[in-house]
This record gives C-alpha cells, sequence and structure tokens, in this order.
C-alpha cells in the first residue's frame, strides 16, 4: 500500500446507535480516562478503538469512515494538537472533541483554531461527554440529507443518492467515490488520495476514477463533480 493510505488511514470502528452506525475512536495515553470511556460506551453499544499515540494512528489500517474522534491532549510525549492540524489540512470530515486537564484559554483558543468541534476539561462525567458526542454527531453524523443542487441530495447516515428524490443505484466503487467527496465538499480531492480511499492501494490509471465518474453523472443525468485536470474532483 502506498504511503498516503497510513497517513491517511486515522481511527474508528463501528457500533450501532439509533439505527445508525457510529465510528469512535479514541486517542490518550490516560490509562484511567482511556478505560472509562470505552467501558462506559460499550454499555450503550459502542465498539470503541483507542490509541496511545499519533504513530500508532498513522499506521492503522483501513480505517477510514470515522464519525468522531476523541483526543486527549495531555501527553508528554508529542505534539497532539498535530492530529487536529492533519485532519483540517486535509480529506476526512471528521470531527473531533478535545478532552483535557489544560484549563488555560491559551489551549482553548488552540483546539477550536484547529477546527475541534468541543473541549471538555478533566475532571468530567461520562453522561456529559456522551451528550457532548451526541451533539456534535446530530450536526455530522445524523444529518440525513445534504443538497449538492436543487434536484440532488445524499444521505450520510443511510449513503444514499436522491436525484429529485428517487434513489439511484450506486456500485459499491461509484458510492465510495462520492461518500468522499461529498464529506470532504467544497475541497479539491488529489486523484491518488481518492483512488487510495476507494481501492485501498495506490492506483496508476486515473480513468478508472473519470470512468466511474461518468457513469455516476450518466446514472444523474446531470454533473455533480467537477474535474480540477491534472488535480482532482471536487463536489462545490
Amino acid at each position: 500500500m502506498g504511503k498516503n493510505f497510513y497517513l491517511l488511514t486515522i481511527f474508528f470502528i463501528i457500533s450501532e446507535c439509533g439505527g445508525f452506525e457510529v465510528n469512535l475512536m479514541v486517542v490518550s495515553d490516560d490509562l484511567y480516562y482511556k478505560r472509562r470511556i470505552r467501558y462506559y460506551f460499550e454499555e450503550y453499544d459502542f465498539n470503541v478503538k483507542t490509541f496511545e499515540s499519533i504513530d500508532e494512528v498513522f499506521l492503522s489500517e483501513s480505517l477510514y469512515d470515522f464519525d468522531i474522534l476523541i483526543l486527549d491532549i495531555d501527553s508528554n510525549k508529542e505534539d497532539r494538537f498535530e492530529i487536529l492540524e492533519y485532519l483540517k489540512k486535509n480529506f476526512f470530515g471528521i470531527p473531533s472533541l478535545v478532552i483535557s486537564n489544560k484549563k488555560e484559554i491559551l489551549y482553548i483558543k488552540k483546539a477550536f483554531n484547529m477546527g475541534s468541534y468541543d473541549y471538555i476539561k478533566k475532571p468530567f462525567e461520562m453522561e456529559e461527554l456522551k451528550l457532548r458526542i451526541e451533539n456534535i454527531l446530530r450536526y455530522t453524523k445524523y444529518q440525513k440529507e445534504i443538497p449538492i443542487n436543487k434536484e440532488v441530495k445524499y444521505n450520510l447516515a443511510k449513503r444514499e443518492l436522491l436525484c429529485e428524490d428517487r434513489k439511484i443505484f450506486l456500485t459499491k466503487k461509484q458510492d465510495k467515490i462520492l461518500y468522499f467527496l461529498v464529506r470532504n465538499r467544497g475541497k479539491i480531492v488529489p486523484l491518488d488520495i481518492l483512488g487510495e480511499y476507494v481501492w485501498n492501494e495506490e492506483i496508476k490509471n486515473f480513468k478508472t476514477i473519470s470512468s466511474h465518474i461518468r457513469d455516476i453523472h450518466k446514472k444523474l443525468g446531470r454533473k455533480i463533480i467537477k474535474n480540477v485536470k491534472g488535480i482532482g474532483y471536487i463536489i462545490e
């Protein structure tokens, strides 16, 4: 697999919550909080995957479709803000929640400036953490229909493409392409990154991607994905 695949593969797991699949990941080297979070959310039928370090995260495989990241920034070994910075600059659309014993406003500002959706100070009740996560998911994961234009919508939760309220059936590859582009709407997704997400490996012939996109447009009877020549694709 290519280098980009390993760098772009960050965190998650699958659980059922309210009829939706929820992928939850925790990055922390605080054993007490890591265990508390894991055991608490497993009681609510979450499957939780935990990591201690950034290196563990970046070396993980086939972990693209994450819904939320819980990031503990209290480690003395590394700059945990690197993860937030990386997510902000790249192509995930993954919301994050920071936990920390740092109460200074400077850390809170930094977390929000780097794209964190929320910040919770230790110590905290698990129920509060759950409420904050549910609130984030309400505006991300559980947002049903994402309008692409007046006629076309994409349902992220059900992974359905709708045109004038009619379901458009896509192949598995076509859906992965569209899902990734919708989650990163407004960003130009480079060809190699899109290829590695869809095929889990480096692909040399990018014409395969363009062929699938043409087929999506044929099924819709209109174009929704823009080709940025020599760079990648975007849904504006």
